[in-house]
């Protein structure tokens, strides 16, 4: 097991050196930084970003907002999920909202929000946004998934609420609730990170990319996205690693059952 660990982590350490040899012959057969920056010019452009004061802020704001509105809308999702399975008419009038956010551009929500909000709070309330419906669809398809016989079991015992939650509930959620966590990550990173491009709060991540691309500051274009790219990959390799030692894990309640809607987990 741990070989085919080490051969697997070799190979994707081939093919991102692989890929690194495909941009630089590019950049190479393109021969102009303003169009198409070199790997080494890059990431030259990221070590000068960290060397500068700002750039902390930028990403600690970011971070805060990316994470602010995943919260939100996790937490928000999770309750309505929970209520509108134990009665429909909640379930109902929350699916029109859902479809609406599910197929509206999120362009179209983050120049809108401009108008109801400050700038730097629309990050939040867009990532909110991608969040929430698909923790609730999560939710609901878990609760879906219980058996009836397990419900009336409980009910034949005389579990209480709070017992058939912990013991019935949360077992058939949990692995729907994890993969919406991970799909929904990735999700709210680019979200966030788009509306941060539009409304350019003073300090966040996506205001350094729209100004690198109005200066023409090509590789600091590049090392911005390089940036975000591995804050969202980080985040995601946090989030699998802390649920990785949660009892939850360990029991195996995490595996099988992951709810997939329109290409989200």
């Amino acid at each position: 097991m741990a070989k085919r660990g080490k051969t697997g982590l070799v190979k994707k350490i081939l093919f991102v050196f692989f890929w690194l040899l495909i941009w630089q012959i590019a950049s190479m057969a393109v021969g102009s930084e303003l169009l198409l920056p070199s790997p080494w010019q890059t990431l030259q452009a990221f070590g000068g970003l960290m060397m500068q004061q700002s750039f902390y802020f930028d990403v600690g704001w970011s971070m805060a907002r990316i994470l602010g509105g995943f919260i939100f809308g996790a937490v928000t999702g999770m309750l309505l999920g929970l209520i509108g399975s134990r009665w429909t008419w909640v379930k109902d009038l929350c699916g029109p909202i859902l479809a609406l956010a599910k197929s509206v551009p999120v362009a179209s929500f983050i120049i809108l929000a401009v108008l109801w909000m400050r700038s730097a709070l629309v990050p939040v309330f867009i990532g909110f946004l991608i969040v929430w419906p698909i923790v609730q669809e999560n939710t609901t398809a878990g609760i879906a998934s219980i058996p009836r016989d397990l419900l009336e079991m409980a009910q034949v015992y005389q579990f209480g609420p709070l017992k058939t939650f912990r013991a019935i509930t949360l077992p058939h959620v949990l692995p729907y609730l994890h993969g919406a966590a991970k799909s929904a990550i990735g999700l709210g990173f680019k979200s966030a990170v788009a509306a941060e491009v539009i409304t350019r709060p003073v300090y966040a991540m996506g205001s350094r990319l729209y100004e690198s691309k109005l200066y023409l500051e090509v590789p600091e274009l590049f090392a911005w996205t390089m940036v975000i790219l591995l804050l969202s990959v980080g985040t995601e390799k946090m989030y699998g690693f802390w649920v990785s030692h949660t009892a939850w894990a360990k029991r195996g309640l995490l595996t099988g059952g992951i709810h997939e809607r329109n290409g989200s987990v």
